[in-house]
């Protein structure tokens, strides 16, 4: 089994990625960057997808968590990265810190881009 982080706080798009993700994969959840840089630091992870506005914007958000991934690089060289925020900036600021990541916004809607994704 693989295991796949899912950063949104919104449980609505959690419940559309939960079922349109492939059966071979294990997703974990966080809803904040603490959560996820906790479950980053805890847990092996085969993908991650990041959104940006999280309910502590001003303090954390998504963007806490690529500049985590970046700096310790070295320990993710084979994650892959989706960044799925809607918000147009945080997608463009987090894709600056992650040049390798990939933008896909609102992917959780889309099971087959999430396969595609997955098993590319």
């Amino acid at each position: 089994m693989k295991n796949v982080l899912f950063l949104d706080d919104v449980d609505d798009r959690w419940e559309a990625f939960k079922s349109n993700l492939p059966s071979q994969y294990q997703a974990f959840r966080a809803k904040n960057a603490y959560e996820a840089i906790g479950l980053l630091s805890t847990e092996t992870f085969d993908a991650v997808f990041l959104d940006h506005d999280l309910p502590d914007i001003h303090v954390s958000n998504g963007l806490s968590v690529a500049m985590f991934l970046a700096v310790c690089a070295h320990q993710f060289r084979e994650l892959k990265i989706v960044i799925h925020s809607r918000n147009y900036y945080g997608n463009k600021s987090m894709c600056k810190v992650l040049p390798n990541a990939i933008s896909w916004p609102g992917v959780w809607d889309f099971p087959a881009e999430i396969d595609r994704l997955l098993n590319n």
